[in-house]
């Protein structure tokens, strides 16, 4: 435990010790006493039982480094400075603990420190000896002993989100959930100015997600609202409640809470009751009591307001878009029908022209013999027809339904915002998937019918010269002759 560091350090405190502290440093001022170095070698052990070793010992005159096996010979009125690197952090299972042994510098490290500077930890626990204060979050916890476990409560906003949304300068970083702190605990009223140094820096980070943008100084800060707002964020020595905090969590939620969805809606609507109310002459964050559960229930209201609006406008939307894709539907169905249709009528055609036009003419088979030209004519001319006829088909058809589908990606492009892309394709997908299958088909279907009929036309009179050529066939009338050919 990092608490037994400190009753080491407390040994030689005893003996009249200097603490000078800061984040990477921790340095002790000592002046030899009789077993002076034991309590040295009891501390760097008590270090190494925490896997922070870093302790040299030094003589305060010549700065030379002293090996602690050596110590016993600097015990008669040596001036001597401890040193222990604090910059590598003791490693936990899933944190980094950090400690401080004096409060009073701790305090001043916590007041130099910029809400915004960029901690390299995701999770850190801060130790401080004789602190009576207990701040706690998600990712930070600042106590008198690692005893203490973090809270439960999760900030899962990715920066990415925020940034944009807010503009910021360029290597900014935002710290809204190291520095978060739902909960803080104060038992001595000496420790007043910690709590409120660390409610400033957790309410600074939650206040930059929220205006409109930050200045390169990352103290001034823009509200864009019904005006434009500039004033600091914050002054040293703003007071703040975790009330305020807490409703400011609230806030950050319901911005970004639910996602990338109308987070620029909602921004806009607490902006501009916030822009109403500010002075510029204080900071902003000294004004949040005052003013930002007000302007929070009415931009909810105002939102509120703004979805049944947009739901009474998805609806009629959703009607629209049902509409054209059954339109499209009703495309796919007519050429299926318009296809098969005019495959009939061609095959009828081509019957009828065969039937009035040529059989008609001759009551007996053998009198077709020395016609064959005007038969392979007319059947090669049958087959051209259906090859056009085929062709102009589906020609007419692709192009039509090419226009038809680039008319509907204009209009879906250019529907309004309150459709996401997603949505609209699985409606589309719905209605339009099962018909474009079935006219593949179909298509397919009619289009190996054509090529049979057109190969059929096309070598028929082949086919019927070698009918004539056999006997067989010009003994009977015609309907037998086309019996006989059906059983060849």
């Amino acid at each position: 435990m990092i608490n037994s560091v400190f009753d080491k350090i407390d040994v030689l405190v005893a003996h009249n010790a200097k603490i000078n502290e800061d984040w990477g440093q921790l340095e002790i001022l000592l002046n030899s006493y009789p077993g002076f170095h034991n309590d040295i070698e009891e501390l760097y052990k008590q270090l190494n039982e925490e896997g922070h070793g870093y302790l040299i010992v030094k003589e305060q005159l010549n700065g030379q480094c002293i090996s602690l096996c050596e110590l016993e010979d600097y015990e008669n009125s040596s001036r001597l400075i401890i040193q222990i690197n604090k910059l590598n952090l003791i490693r936990k299972e899933s944190y980094k603990l950090q400690f401080f042994y004096n409060k009073e510098c701790f305090s001043e490290w916590l007041h130099k420190l910029a809400p915004f500077s960029f901690l390299e930890f995701e999770k850190i626990k801060i130790v401080v000896n004789g602190l009576r204060t207990k701040c706690i979050g998600p990712n930070i916890v600042i106590g008198n002993t690692e005893n203490i476990n973090f809270s439960d409560i999760v900030i899962t906003a990715p920066e990415d989100i925020v940034s944009k949304n807010v503009i910021v300068p360029k290597g900014f970083h935002f710290n809204y959930s190291k520095l978060f702190v739902n909960n803080l605990k104060t038992e001595l009223i000496i420790c007043e100015d910690i709590k409120n140094q660390m409610l400033m820096l957790c309410a600074a980070s939650l206040c930059a997600a929220i205006v409109s943008e930050i200045c390169d100084d990352q103290i001034t800060v823009i509200i864009r609202g019904q005006k434009r707002v500039e004033l600091k964020l914050y002054n040293q020595g703003d007071k703040i409640s975790l009330e305020t905090i807490t409703l400011l969590k609230l806030v950050f939620d319901w911005l970004y809470g639910e996602g990338v969805n109308h987070i620029a809606i909602k921004h806009k609507l607490l902006l501009d009751r916030i822009s109403l109310d500010l002075n510029t002459s204080s900071s902003l964050i000294s004004q949040l009591k005052a003013i930002l559960n007000d302007a929070f229930v009415q931009a909810k209201e105002r939102y509120g307001y703004i979805l049944l609006d947009r739901q009474d406008a998805y609806v009629k939307e959703l009607r629209l878009a049902l509409k054209e894709f059954k339109s499209q539907a009703d495309l796919y169905v007519s050429k299926q029908r318009t296809l098969i249709s005019n495959l009939m009528r061609d095959v009828l055609a081509g019957l009828l022209l065969v039937g009035f036009t040529l059989f008609t003419k001759f009551t007996e088979i053998e009198k077709l013999k020395g016609h064959e030209g005007i038969i392979n004519a007319i059947f090669k001319g049958l087959a051209a027809y259906f090859i056009i006829s085929s062709l102009m088909q589906v020609v007419n058809d692709i192009i039509d339904m090419v226009l038809s589908n680039r008319e509907l990606r204009y209009w879906s492009n250019n529907m309004s915002s309150l459709w996401p892309k997603n949505e609209l394709q699985l409606h589309r997908k719905k209605v339009l998937n099962k018909r474009v299958v079935s006219v593949i088909a179909i298509y397919l279907m009619v289009i190996i019918l054509y090529i049979f009929i057109i190969l059929l036309s096309w070598n028929f009179p082949n086919l019927w010269a070698n009918i004539l050529s056999d006997d067989t066939y010009l003994n009977g009338t015609f309907i037998e002759v086309i019996r006989k050919l059906v059983n060849v």
